[in-house]
């Protein structure tokens, strides 16, 4: 294989785990966060917190967030060598502690390929005011 169909399948992966991430949050399937999301990633939240990984997993085993609806779009990919970052925009409704939200996010996810699999490290959301 080329290097050219290894980067093309870099951004086919990185796009994938995108919605791999969505679909764990709506299905409370924690094995794909385990395996995406790396030991030491950490969030800033679009209200400006910062959560570990280990905050975000107690609150997802608790099911204080818990996502109902969710997607992304307008995903754009960079890979440089064994590192890459990921935009895009996320829609979310759910309910947080109780409280009912609906949410479009613009994110950045920053990746670190590790043994030939992506791990995000960091990742960056704001809100999208509403039009």
């Amino acid at each position: 294989m080329g290097n050219s169909a290894l980067v093309a399948d870099d951004y086919r992966r990185l796009e994938e785990i995108q919605e791999e991430l969505v679909r764990a949050w709506l299905t409370h399937d924690r094995s794909i966060l385990d395996r995406l999301l790396a030991p030491e990633w950490m969030v800033t939240q679009a209200d400006g917190r910062t959560s570990t990984r280990e905050g975000v997993m107690l609150e997802f085993d608790s099911g204080g967030n818990r996502l109902l609806e969710g997607n992304v779009d307008d995903i754009k990919v960079r890979v440089f060598e064994n590192c890459a970052i990921v935009t895009g925009c996320t829609y979310a409704r759910g309910e947080y502690k109780g409280r009912a939200y609906e949410v479009r996010l613009r994110f950045t996810d920053s990746f670190v390929r590790r043994g030939g699999e992506w791990q995000a490290v960091a990742s960056h959301a704001c809100r999208i005011p509403e039009m």
